[in-house]
């Protein structure tokens, strides 16, 4: 998904595809992104790198560099402690 200069990755392939490539030319700028299905999964990434560092996201710059950018596909795990967040009970809420 494409929005202004940012670039999110979320394949949709068959499970038997292990991985698969695509060049991406923005401007200057040449990203090689590398996505891997270790897990033979259809949807879900569960790591992202853009040049070695974890991101969310492909930050998109015109810097006439050459970018490796390496997406792992997989079911992302939950935290047990987790299964709640987001959820606001009553020991949260102060009434005045």
């Amino acid at each position: 998904k494409l929005q202004k200069d940012r670039l999110e990755i979320d394949p949709c392939i068959p499970r038997w595809w292990r991985d698969f490539e695509i060049v991406y030319r923005r401007g200057r700028a040449v990203y090689r992104i590398k996505v891997e299905n270790p897990s033979g999964v259809n949807r879900g990434v569960v790591n992202l790198e853009v040049d070695g560092q974890p991101q969310e996201f492909i930050a998109l710059t015109d810097d006439d560099k050459t970018h490796n950018v390496r997406v792992v596909m997989g079911e992302p795990q939950v935290p047990a402690d987790d299964s709640d967040r987001g959820h606001v009970g009553f020991a949260d809420v102060e009434v005045r």
